[in-house]
């Protein structure tokens, strides 16, 4: 299959998800699968473990866990070593209530009064 077939094939897929709810980008495992609800995947694979019951996710560069709810996803571990986030150095909250975020050792981020 040529890159034009391929992008065709793609663009099928992408809109078949769209229809059903979903935002993917250059992959299509979530509208194969049943009942998913306004998941959003970005990447080869990305949300490619969920097998139906899972919503409100967002994967990007991420396979995704079955079960999933309210969850962001992003990267795999093993695969991205580094992590930037701009606009979080030498920002000053606007709020009150300021707290610490840490980081256990599953990557998940919290936090804990400051």
């Amino acid at each position: 299959m040529d890159f034009k077939e391929e992008s065709m094939k793609n663009a099928k897929k992408l809109l078949l998800v769209v229809l059903l709810g979903e935002l993917t980008i250059m992959n299509a495992a979530p509208a194969e699968k049943k009942a998913a609800a306004h998941n959003i995947v970005v990447g080869p694979h990305a949300g490619g473990n969920y097998v139906g019951g899972e919503k409100a996710n967002i994967a990007i560069g991420n396979d995704g866990v079955v079960g999933d709810e309210d969850t962001i996803r992003i990267g795999t571990e093993g695969q991205q070593n580094r992590t930037f986030l701009a606009g979080v150095h030498g920002v000053r909250p606007g709020g009150g209530g300021v707290v610490a975020v840490v980081i256990d050792s599953n990557g998940q981020l919290g936090t804990v009064p400051y």
